[in-house]
């Protein structure tokens, strides 16, 4: 038996420190999802491989990236939904949002084995994007290295 509900606030703070350490809860085989990724061009579904891309250029985006406000809901032992808030002055600078970028965020995280399996980010894509070209926004968050 795991807790789920302490691996996913592990999972969460991760975020603060390094992509590594984010990829470390994730089985090979996991899928993530950005459901509204597709309004802003990016992808909405990735394999770890491709979503170690993604972080490790999301995160280098904004190395002062913290979460706080971190509430948790088991539903089952292979299943949590969360709820967090993310900031970052750092990429509100790169956004050219004139202000500290903030985003509530909702997640669903599925387990096996202890691990995640599948990670679902529910965000409001309008914080990235009220002075931001959408080149801009490909670029902090380019698949490629």
């Amino acid at each position: 038996m795991y807790n789920s509900k302490q691996i996913a606030l592990n999972f969460i703070k991760s975020f603060e420190n390094s992509y590594e350490q984010v990829l470390s809860f994730l089985l090979d085989e996991c899928i993530i999802e950005y459901p509204y990724a597709d309004s802003l061009n990016t992808s909405s579904k990735l394999n770890k491989y491709d979503y170690s891309i993604y972080l490790k250029n999301a995160l280098k985006a904004m190395n002062d990236f913290k979460v706080s406000d971190i509430e948790i809901y088991s539903v089952s032992e292979n299943l949590v939904w969360a709820e967090f808030c993310g900031e970052s002055f750092q990429l509100g600078i790169k956004l050219g949002l004139g202000k500290k970028y903030s985003q509530k965020y909702v997640v669903r995280i599925k387990f096996k084995k202890g691990l995640i399996i599948n990670y679902k980010e529910y965000w409001n894509p309008l914080a990235l994007t009220p002075n931001t070209s959408n080149t801009q926004i490909k670029e902090i968050f380019k698949k490629e290295n």
